[in-house]
């Protein structure tokens, strides 16, 4: 299997950046699901629709900064998008995407803003999973992985 990266994870809004910690250990959880339409013809033959993808993304975090904690829950509570990089070290990577869940985790039935479980979904779609070993392969042929350097 091709490297898809290992560096913490990376979301963009209002023209900055920001770099969240590492998620822990397994409470990184990337897929790409497949959203495949089927259509009829006159003929009543079953046709498929070309092979598309869509990022989600599931991390778990132990100590995320108070101020960074802060610009999600805002993030989430206005239902706006932001661009996420899954991986620091692949940072030409980027999706934009919308947080569908956000949950602190509460210690002892008070919040503790250490705790913190995203999941995320991207807007677009993709026709390719974009690692290291084909990066600018996607990025030519499949522009909707949005790619912004930084």
């Amino acid at each position: 299997m091709a490297y898809r990266g290992t560096g913490a994870p990376q979301f963009g809004t209002g023209g900055l950046s920001y770099t969240m910690p590492r998620p822990i250990k397994g409470g990184r959880i990337e897929k790409y699901e497949p959203i495949q339409e089927v259509y009829e013809n006159i003929l009543h033959k079953i046709i498929p629709a070309e092979r598309v993808l869509r990022f989600t993304g599931e991390y778990e975090f132990n100590a995320v900064p108070s101020a960074t904690l802060n610009l999600l829950v805002g993030i989430y509570n206005r239902g706006q998008t932001l661009v996420w990089a899954p991986h620091s070290d692949l940072n030409k990577i980027r999706y934009h995407v919308i947080v569908d869940e956000l949950v602190i985790q509460p210690i002892n039935g008070l919040i503790d803003f250490d705790g913190l479980l995203l999941k995320l979904r991207a807007l677009d779609t993709t026709n390719a999973i974009p690692t290291g070993d084909n990066i600018f392969d996607v990025r030519f042929r499949h522009p909707i992985v949005t790619v912004i350097t930084t």
